[in-house]
């Protein structure tokens, strides 16, 4: 798999727009995008979550953890917020430091 460098990169070229344009869409400088493409410097989180919406990747394609480029969820149809009747309850959970008594 490739780096976020370089497939950042190549990310840009497919699309047909400069370092330039990318910067000010995501709201960056023009030099920090410059470094995010030479490897000298890497996007915050939320850089990452802007470059991902930008080119239409997931963050795991753009970071080079799977060559999947489409996302779980398209950010043009994210997931409708839960109401409070759509949380489930939390549950108690098991404490295995607790000693359970002994079986008869």
């Amino acid at each position: 798999m490739q780096d976020f460098n370089i497939r950042l990169k190549e990310l840009r070229n497919s699309k047909g727009v400069t370092q330039k344009k990318v910067a000010t869409d995501i709201e960056v400088s023009e030099r920090n995008y410059q470094h995010y493409e030479a490897g000298t410097q890497k996007p915050s989180f939320d850089g990452i979550i802007k470059l991902a919406s930008y080119f239409q990747v997931s963050t795991d394609y753009l970071l080079g953890l799977t060559d999947i480029k489409t996302p779980l969820i398209p950010a043009d149809n994210p997931l409708p917020p839960l109401s409070p009747e759509d949380t489930p309850e939390p549950t108690p959970i098991d404490d295995p430091r607790k000693e359970e008594p002994p079986h008869e």
